[in-house]
């Protein structure tokens, strides 16, 4: 028997750690602590314990351990082995649990996801994942343009760092590295290649290592229309080669995430023969709520379970849009009906899958909107370690430890959002905002609605009780005006108001809206 975590699989017949990319190179010893932190899940084992059992009968330093652990932390991801202080470590995923040693060769892990066996089965499934209604995508090992073949390690590990990323996301199908590997030289068109691999995207990519200076650029090619529909260029000093490599891999997923999915979208308008699919109605909501739409989002999202009632990221999209209804207003029921449309919505998309990030996402912010932060904030924890590192991900986790009262650490993961995507969508604005008032940022806070092309109207109560704040109660008084007719705006602050975990910041975001004229 073998062990199943998360996304990974610890092979005991073969020491070896395999990831949704295929085999991950630890060490021996790594390999053993990771083994018994399996075994004792959820339990913390000692420092102690640790070095007589991976050491035993041998002298070694702490810091060895710690060594180990940092490395097995860079494949696993940082949120998977936790330092109880004073203590030791403790495995921190998901439950493992034990499977046939002959089924992890051939497992397919979620959907979209796979080990790689040979290059015939890997490109076959990947082709199978697609029929599936995923978007499909390969990585090229990226070109090493600084003229040293020492440098290649460090382009082959980018590539393949991204192609890990990537495979966490459960609606892309993303071709092993093994498999993309074989076209490092180039040969033949992108049209040619794309076809051979069976794939929607193409990332490819180059890197320049010059003294102290790394550069890297990368294209997104749709492969249908050879249409170049993303690209970048991302530069850094090379104080630390590795640090480096995962900066740039943190930047390229938080940006590429986003575009991908547009391209999706725009993928599956042109093709005739899918268009009235859930997968496409999902992709439409997710595209119109990034314009503002949320009416329109909820009817796509709604359209898509209508289509297939067991799609679980459409239902976890129809739970969010209930509960920002609490906020925008959008249908005439009571809050209590929403909140009970929210929570079904929510619990059936977790019910289908607990471990998918999106829903974990998803599910974080429609508990912070039902005004329960601290669930909210658990599962904002776990779709962090479960997902890729992309700006999404980083602005729903900075908003939920800000909302449970860690202000300063919740802004923080919110700027850094900030940075890694252009084009910003409407929830990264308003978390911003929303941190920056709550820690009296007032004029930093208008600073970003006012960055925020035609905002809705619900966005402009929010810069009222900023302006009122900085004491122009007369614009304030003015933009509470503006409301629509029959929008409640007494409502919609104690709807804000109820998502906070401290008192103090409940009674912050009530008494900005007085200050402005709301009657609560």
């Amino acid at each position: 028997m073998d062990i199943q975590f998360a996304e990974f699989h610890l092979l005991l017949r073969n020491r070896q750690l395999r990831g949704p990319a295929g085999p991950i190179e630890i060490g021996a010893r790594s390999y053993d602590i990771l083994l018994l932190l399996l075994e004792r899940a959820g339990s913390v084992v000692s420092k102690d314990d640790l070095l007589d059992k991976v050491w035993p009968g041998v002298v070694v330093e702490e810091n060895t351990l710690q060594v180990h652990v940092s490395a097995l932390r860079k494949a696993l991801g940082p949120a998977m082995i936790v330092t109880i202080h004073g203590r030791g470590y403790k495995y921190a995923g998901p439950n493992p649990c034990s499977i046939n040693a002959l089924s992890v060769e051939t497992k397919t892990l979620g959907t979209g996801q796979h080990f790689e066996g040979d290059a015939a089965t890997d490109a076959a499934t990947t082709k199978t994942a697609t029929n599936k209604e995923l978007t499909s995508i390969a990585v090229l090992p990226f070109k090493n343009l600084s003229g040293n073949t020492d440098h290649d390690v460090f382009a082959d590990g980018l590539a393949e760092d991204i192609i890990a990323e990537l495979a966490r996301y459960r609606n892309l199908a993303v071709t092993g590295h093994r498999v993309s590997s074989q076209f490092r030289d180039r040969k033949g068109s992108q049209t040619e290649i794309s076809k051979a691999l069976g794939v929607d995207f193409i990332l490819d990519g180059s890197v320049r290592l010059a003294g102290s200076a790394v550069r890297v650029v990368v294209e997104l090619i749709d492969v249908e229309t050879s249409a170049h529909v993303w690209g970048d260029r991302f530069n850094c000093e090379m104080a630390d080669i590795f640090a480096v490599q995962d900066e740039i891999v943190g930047a390229v997923i938080g940006r590429l995430a986003f575009n991908l999915t547009d391209a999706a979208g725009r993928k599956r308008k042109r093709d005739p023969t899918s268009s009235s699919s859930a997968y496409t109605y999902f992709l439409h909501a997710r595209a119109v709520w990034r314009e503002g739409d949320g009416p329109q989002a909820l009817h796509s999202a709604l359209k898509a379970i209508e289509i297939d009632p067991d799609y679980g990221r459409a239902h976890a999209y129809v739970g969010f849009f209930y509960g920002f209804n609490l906020f925008a207003q959008w249908i005439s029921l009571d809050d209590d009906e929403i909140a009970h449309r929210a929570r079904t919505a929510i619990e059936r998309a977790l019910a289908f899958d607990r471990g998918d990030p999106f829903i974990l996402q998803r599910a974080s912010m429609t508990y912070l909107l039902l005004g329960e932060p601290e669930t909210a904030l658990r599962y904002a924890e776990v779709a962090a370690a479960e997902s890729a590192r992309d700006s999404e991900m980083l602005t729903i986790h900075g908003m939920t430890l800000a909302y449970c009262g860690d202000h300063t650490n919740g802004r923080a993961m919110i700027e850094h959002a900030v940075t890694l995507e252009r084009r910003l969508s409407p929830s990264i604005y308003l978390s911003l905002f929303e941190v920056r008032h709550m820690m009296q940022d007032y004029a930093g806070s208008l600073s970003v609605l006012q960055m925020m092309p035609d905002p809705p109207h619900y966005m402009r109560l929010y810069e009222a009780a900023s302006l009122a704040r900085l004491g122009r109660i007369d614009e304030a008084r003015r933009l509470l005006e503006l409301a629509p007719v029959g929008f409640d705006i007494a409502r919609f602050a104690r709807s804000q108001a109820r998502t906070c975990a401290l008192a103090q910041d409940a009674e912050h975001w009530l008494e900005s809206f007085r200050l402005a004229g709301v009657a609560v």
